[in-house]
């Protein structure tokens, strides 16, 4: 298999002029059945943490498997040791962004690829920003998968930002509030001993929610698994016995947002977010907000 970075700019507000870097896995054989693979770390983690994820699908999934070191964290805060994040911290709005412009630039390199076989995953932030790509980009993924994911972020979460958000900007992160508008099959996972994020607000709430909508849902309870499911199990294994199935078989029924060149309207409490895909990546007219909500 091939292992390399990729270096491009993303949309970049004025306060964080600089590229992002992805790890990008490839399998020996790329052809019209290969898919791909969006790997999210987590908060304050970078692009090297699901590497054996990746090696994993590239060579048995037949995907390119790729991570972003999305903005304020990992490399970016300290490029020696890989880990922190930068405060005030964006709480993944951006980082979603800097995700799927990532995709985007990925598809844009390898266009003899099944588009129809673009999978999700990503564990704490990484699975809420997985989430949240399959919220602002529905029809993009045949499946998303969420370990141990910041699914409805509490006060501790925001404190953790240091800063303050207005109530449309809140709903933007939070995954929660937009389970209507996932089309695709979602894998979810937890621990019960997860000290970092409560098992109830961030998987038994939103479990509930995606079913009484039905939503294809699947969820898997580790049973004395902290945050990284250790000590019953690790987030390798996991995936493993979990997503590499699915993988293997599912595919989406629509064209890709991006080569629909779809617009996504999507209501937060007061203001309306609006994505436009047929957008390059460094385009700041990417995404806009427009005043009201057309639900109330």
């Amino acid at each position: 298999m091939n292992i390399y970075d990729l270096s491009f700019r993303s949309c970049n507000t004025v306060p964080y002029p600089k590229n992002i870097t992805v790890r990008i896995v490839v399998p020996d054989k790329v052809g019209s059945a290969t898919g791909i693979l969006m790997c999210v770390h987590g908060w304050g983690g970078n692009r090297l943490d699901y590497m054996e994820q990746m090696k994993f699908a590239a060579e048995y999934c037949n995907v390119i498997a790729f991570c972003t070191e999305y903005r304020q964290s990992g490399f970016d805060f300290d490029p020696v040791t890989g880990r922190g994040w930068t405060v005030p911290y964006d709480m993944g709005f951006y980082q979603m962004f800097d995700v799927m412009n990532s995709l985007h630039e990925v598809l844009n390199l390898y266009p003899m690829i099944n588009r129809r076989r673009i999978f999700a995953y990503g564990g704490s932030q990484g699975g809420q920003i997985a989430m949240l790509s399959a919220v602002y980009a529905p029809d993009t993924f045949a499946a998303v998968y969420s370990t141990s994911g910041l699914l409805n972020p509490a006060e501790e979460q925001t404190r953790w930002t240091g800063r303050s958000f207005t109530n449309a900007e809140l709903s933007a992160r939070t995954v929660a509030e937009h389970l209507d508008a996932i089309r695709c099959p979602v894998w979810l996972d937890h621990g019960t001993a997860d000290k970092t994020l409560d098992l109830q607000t961030n998987l038994s709430s939103v479990e509930k929610k995606l079913r009484q909508l039905g939503k294809n849902c699947n969820v898997r309870i580790y049973e004395g698994g902290g945050h990284g499911l250790e000590p019953v199990c690790t987030r390798f294994d996991a995936f493993k016995n979990t997503f590499a199935e699915p993988v293997n078989s599912l595919s989406a029924p629509n064209e890709d947002d991006f080569t629909a060149g779809n617009i996504i309207s999507t209501p937060c409490a007061d203001r309306t977010l609006v994505i436009d895909w047929s957008k390059d990546s460094s385009d700041p007219g990417l995404f806009h907000w427009e005043e009201g909500n057309p639900k109330e």
